[in-house]
């Protein structure tokens, strides 16, 4: 499994460097428009710079899940499918390729957006680097209010959600790689993947409008809000279950006929 997901990752930087580059030269050229050009093109530039970042980062996700397809339902379908691997290391690894991977690329989307922000702030404000200093006491201000609990709590929904967006996006592809779908091509995962999104807010937002109880606060900062209910938590954890079973089966499946 581990040599299966090195190689997934590894095959996904190489053939998409670009994902990583860009958004360092987009950091540059911001730098430059701002130091070199007009207020008025460097603004026009920094909001085009803005949208660029967008969109670049959809492109990774875009390029993540359609390599997933690739690999194991289309063009290469037929290499990684004769691994000789189980249908458990198959699904695990793609669940690991999924997280890293959108991980990495928010990451980088993160660090893009805190340049972006520090780069025009300092141009459009000249104190703003003298106003750093009071943004970072009151962001460990707030850290410090931070217990272990909202810790756990915060990697618990972490998990929840990645499983359950991840599980649905592979449980997706899975299913149109069945014969009559697979005729379709990519636009055949896009289809399940739109059913099996309205089929599951058909479940989740009924709860959402209906029950008021079990809930509890996760954010600890004063004056703020924000609180979940323990049944969608159950829902969500539950949804994401089935699809990630659903694609180790179809797995399973194919390991089997193989």
């Amino acid at each position: 499994m581990g040599k299966l997901l090195g190689y997934q990752l590894k095959t996904h930087f190489k053939k998409n460097w670009f994902l990583v580059v860009l958004p360092i030269l987009l950091i540059i050229i911001n730098l430059v428009t701002r130091t070199f050009t007009d207020s008025g093109y460097a603004n026009v530039a920094a909001g085009i710079i803005f949208i660029i970042g967008l969109v670049v980062y959809g492109a990774a996700a875009i390029v993540i899940i359609v390599s997933d397809y690739n690999r194991f339902y289309g063009k290469e379908a037929l290499f990684y499918n004769s691994l000789p691997v189980t249908a458990g290391q198959i699904t695990f690894a793609r669940v690991l390729y999924y997280f890293i991977l959108f991980f990495v690329h928010t990451l980088i989307w993160i660090i893009n957006f805190v340049a972006f922000v520090i780069i025009n702030g300092f141009s459009d404000n000249p104190d703003f680097l003298e106003e750093l200093p009071m943004v970072k006491e009151e962001i460990m201000r707030r850290l410090s209010l931070v217990t272990p609990k909202h810790v756990g709590i915060i990697i618990l929904l972490i998990v929840i959600f990645s499983a359950y967006g991840i599980g649905k996006f592979m449980f997706a592809i899975s299913i149109s790689g069945e014969k009559k779908l697979n005729k379709m091509d990519f636009g055949g995962a896009v289809l399940c993947y739109i059913i099996i999104t309205a089929l599951s807010n058909s479940v989740i937002i009924p709860f959402v409008n209906r029950i008021s109880t079990n809930r509890f606060d996760i954010v600890p900062f004063p004056g703020d809000s924000l609180t979940l209910n323990l049944p969608i938590l159950f829902i969500y954890s539950l949804l994401g279950m089935l699809f990630l079973l659903g694609t180790y089966f179809e797995h399973k499946r194919r390991v089997s006929v193989s």
